[in-house]
């Protein structure tokens, strides 16, 4: 399934949904170089923040044209400064997968320090009353900032939470983002949101001929059952209250499936039936395109 497509059509139908007076803050940590989620939380009439420690001039220039406030910081346990691991992709700096782990798929023995801040000092710093939807995507840390919700109040919680898991090869081959202690966390990510109440999540996984589900937290035994064998990479979208099984799933995520054997070949032309500005999603799909190529 191609991924970052699917769940910008997602998030365009559930948004508004769950929030239709746009009163709550949208928050993308871990923006990276191409699916930009803080512009399309913009394009949707939310106020939009941005969190990425090493920012590129595109990301620069859209935070300053359409007014998202920009954080050049990375979100983990620390506040000060930290060590960021440089990524690599075909040999080539790749700042996708930066991560704070010396130890994620891609990483190569370059480090930089960046800012880094908590999840409370950023709601604190931002004076935030009610979070619409938080995106997480940190290469391998996304328990890090889960864990801290534990710690915020209730109120606070986001109404929408989505995250990253996997990454680097196969669940099977229990390497790159499914390693033991890597895959424990995204597993843990689960039981946290089980434990504040989260109601529904939806996972969509960049694996050929995958279709998207709909789990009931509470009802799920094993959290990994979930995860197939043959899954690679992909999203959780969480929800507080029962809105995603009311979503006509399989209508707005089946032109995403991928019958390829490498789902690393994006349709340009994909005709996606949403309010998403064109532009925008044209833009994502052309990065994705020189990211992977």
């Amino acid at each position: 399934m191609h991924v970052e497509e699917c769940c910008f059509a997602l998030l365009n139908h559930i948004l508004p949904e769950v929030d239709s007076d746009r009163s709550g803050l949208t928050i993308d940590i871990g923006v990276g170089t191409f699916a930009f989620y803080c512009l399309l939380f913009k394009q949707l009439g939310f106020t939009s923040i941005a969190v990425e420690p090493v920012p590129n001039d595109e990301l620069k220039q859209i935070c300053d044209r359409d007014g998202i406030k920009l954080w050049e910081s990375c979100i983990t346990e620390t506040d000060g400064m930290v060590s960021i691991y440089m990524g690599t992709w075909k040999g080539s700096e790749n700042t996708n997968l930066c991560s704070t782990r010396s130890d994620w798929w891609g990483i190569e023995n370059k480090s930089k320090q960046v800012m880094s801040m908590t999840l409370p000092t950023l709601l604190k710093q931002e004076l935030v009353n009610e979070i619409t939807c938080m995106k997480i995507d940190i290469e391998g840390t996304e328990i890090d900032v889960i864990n801290q919700l534990l710690d915020i109040p209730d109120i606070l919680l986001p109404l929408v939470l989505m995250f990253e898991y996997g990454g680097g090869d196969l669940k099977s081959s229990k390497q790159g983002g499914w390693n033991s202690d890597i895959y424990s966390g995204t597993l843990k990510c689960l039981e946290v949101l089980r434990v504040l109440d989260y109601k529904e999540i939806i996972l969509i996984d960049s694996a050929p001929d995958f279709s998207a589900n709909i789990y009931d937290l509470s009802s799920i035994h094993s959290f990994d059952e979930i995860f197939p064998e043959y899954a690679n990479y992909g999203n959780i979208i969480a929800s507080r209250d029962r809105i995603l099984s009311q979503l006509d799933l399989d209508r707005i995520t089946s032109k995403f499936i991928s019958t390829n054997a490498s789902n690393t070949s994006i349709q340009p032309n994909i005709n996606v039936n949403t309010n998403i500005n064109k532009n925008i999603l044209t833009r994502v799909l052309n990065k994705i395109k020189r990211y992977f190529s």
